[in-house]
């Protein structure tokens, strides 16, 4: 007489694991264990909307062999925790094993299937007195597995710096899914993937890639890419001019960009090396995963490490499918001091998504081996933002940025859901630079009394962000419906204003001195200096200020001739309240409240 499957529940929607292969694999390790013979009919997956239909109809003390079953992916521990209680389990669909951890605290135990539920071989004789037995057994398990779901709920959130919600994209509320990989790691020899150009070695910084078991050598200072000694030689590029490429440095030039406006030079790749990777008492590995990046070492600028120094590291994870909430950054070359402004933007912007930032000096020597290896090392993908030559390299990301947004919002303890119910107009007053022009708008007094006296029903606060902390400044701006700001560097906090909400950016005036050969900016022109960047930022209005003749600006100090980078905007009340009305007029709150 055949036995009852061991294991029955709802049709699991997990489509990222064969199934099959992944339980055949287990009742093998279970026949090599215990020398006992399972088949895959033992753990079948019965479709729950049948599954309740036969419960309606009297049908559930049967298995009706002619309902549609699927393949349930079970793990060894699963297997093993059946058999030795010889128990049939009864569990939900999200609790198998397709999520990130294959153990048994994954699992919730819904039902313990008694003989009232499922035909069990039982003895007549003293069949009350198996009943209760089993009752009292599946009190027990249940207890003993909520307990385990409440330990395993503890411990995935209090690896959270922060609570995430469902706004933010699911690669930031759980790691990524582990799923088979036949392209996986081998325990003697390291892999690697890359998303972007695989065919011009001079593409360098179109790539973004995952190192699996790299090494780095804290004597020679270079990471070390493991090939099995005797292998055969794999190519790594497939050049149409110079065929195959067989290296990850070739030409004075490395694999994948590190800093978004880096040279060649500043490229990066690992050397490859015929050795078997080195035993964990030759090596100190590390699990998490690990972000190399290089800071862009110029003057201080909130935008440039918000969005392209840190934003990079993020978008490296996501797009590989490697988000880790508890990553590493590893800053490669230019670390910026402690306690200087770069650092503390660092501290401000990394906790939001990863667990810290370092230098790979500091961070590989904190280590006593000489060898430190990483499970997981991503690498490349920084680009410039705010480059409208390079625009084209932002498309599609606006999820991306929308997120990571977000993510830094609530670090800082903003709610996401508390959106303004009143309309609060905020005028940015600039007031320093750390160069000699202060690019601002010139008249701003003239300005600030006019939006009094014009809007009379409406809050106005004129802000000097150098009065605020990087958290203030984010709350600030969650309380705002329309910001009128000068652009550059002080204008890249834009998308931090909640969604649907307006923003009034001062354009600049495009002359001889200003134009850049190559720039699709015209002399004679409003060049929109962040438009490159805003743009891809659907959730806030951007109405830019246009800068269209020379009354529309002034120099900053005498002898300045640049109306890029030294001139301050004369702003025109009349064009001023055109966009202001559109704001108003757009906005879902009424300009009474």
């Amino acid at each position: 007489m055949s036995h009852q499957p061991y294991l029955t529940t709802s049709r699991a929607q997990c489509t990222r694991v064969n199934h099959k292969k992944y339980t055949t694999n287990s009742i093998q390790r279970w026949h090599n264990d215990n020398k006992e013979n399972l088949t895959l009919n033992d753990f079948t997956l019965i479709d729950c909307q049948q599954y309740h239909l036969r419960v309606q109809n009297g049908l559930n003390n049967t298995l009706n062999t002619s309902i549609n079953c699927y393949y349930a992916a079970i793990p060894y521990e699963v297997i093993k925790e059946l058999k030795n209680n010889d128990k049939p389990f009864d569990i939900t669909h999200s609790s198998l094993p397709c999520q990130r951890e294959k153990t048994l605290t994954q699992i919730i135990i819904l039902t313990y299937l008694t003989s009232a539920s499922i035909s069990l071989p039982v003895d007549n004789t003293n069949n009350q007195h198996n009943i209760g037995t089993r009752m009292m057994s599946s009190i027990m398990i249940l207890m003993i597995y909520y307990l385990h779901f409440l330990l395993e709920i503890k411990r995935l959130y209090e690896s959270q710096d922060t609570a995430f919600s469902n706004d933010i994209s699911l690669h930031q509320i759980q790691e990524k899914i582990n799923e088979a990989d036949l392209l996986g790691p081998s325990d003697d020899q390291s892999a690697w993937t890359c998303t972007g150009n695989m065919n011009y070695e001079s593409e360098w910084h179109q790539r973004t890639c995952t190192f699996k078991n790299i090494c780095y050598n804290k004597t020679r200072k270079v990471f070390q890419f493991y090939r099995r000694p005797g292998s055969i030689k794999t190519p790594i590029l497939f050049e149409p001019k110079l065929g195959h490429i067989y290296d990850f440095n070739i030409n004075n030039h490395g694999f994948v960009n590190l800093v978004a406006r880096g040279s060649m030079h500043q490229a990066w790749g690992p050397t490859i090396i015929e050795e078997w990777l080195p035993s964990a008492n030759e090596a100190h590995y590390l699990e998490h995963v690990h972000v190399l990046f290089m800071h862009w070492h110029v003057s201080y600028n909130p935008g440039h490490i918000i969005w392209e120094d840190i934003a990079s590291t993020y978008f490296a994870m996501i797009r590989l499918n490697e988000y880790d909430r508890n990553a590493v950054l590893l800053e490669y070359r230019n670390f910026p001091k402690i306690g200087d402004q770069f650092y503390q933007m660092y501290q401000n912007i990394v906790p939001a998504f990863a667990a810290k930032v370092d230098s790979l000096f500091h961070y590989t020597n904190s280590f006593s081996s000489p060898l430190v290896c990483f499970q997981t090392l991503v690498a490349g993908g920084a680009k410039s933002m705010f480059s409208i030559g390079n625009e084209r390299y932002t498309h599609g990301k606006e999820r991306l940025l929308y997120d990571y947004r977000t993510a830094i919002l609530q670090y800082h303890g903003v709610n996401i859901s508390d959106l303004p119910s009143r309309h609060r107009i905020v005028l940015v007053n600039k007031t320093e630079a750390k160069r000699r022009s202060l690019r601002a708008i010139s008249n701003l007094v003239e300005v600030k009394n006019f939006i009094k006296l014009t809007y009379p029903q409406i809050q106005l606060d004129v802000i000097d962000w150098t009065k605020y902390t990087f958290t203030q400044q984010m709350h600030e701006l969650y309380k705002t419906t329309i910001l009128i700001t000068p652009c550059g560097g002080i204008s890249t906090i834009i998308p931090f204003l909640p969604k649907g909400t307006h923003t009034i950016v001062m354009d600049f005036y495009v002359n001889k001195e200003a134009y850049l050969k190559g720039e699709r900016y015209q002399i004679g022109e409003s060049g929109s200096m962040d438009g490159a960047f805003l743009n891809y930022f659907p959730h806030i209005r951007k109405l830019y200020y246009q800068v269209r003749s020379a009354k529309d600006y002034v120099f900053d100090f005498p002898g300045a001739s640049n109306t890029r980078h030294d001139a301050s905007i004369i702003i025109n009340m009349t064009r001023l309240k055109e966009l202001i009305d559109v704001a108003l007029d757009e906005s879902n709150i009424s300009p009474i409240n």
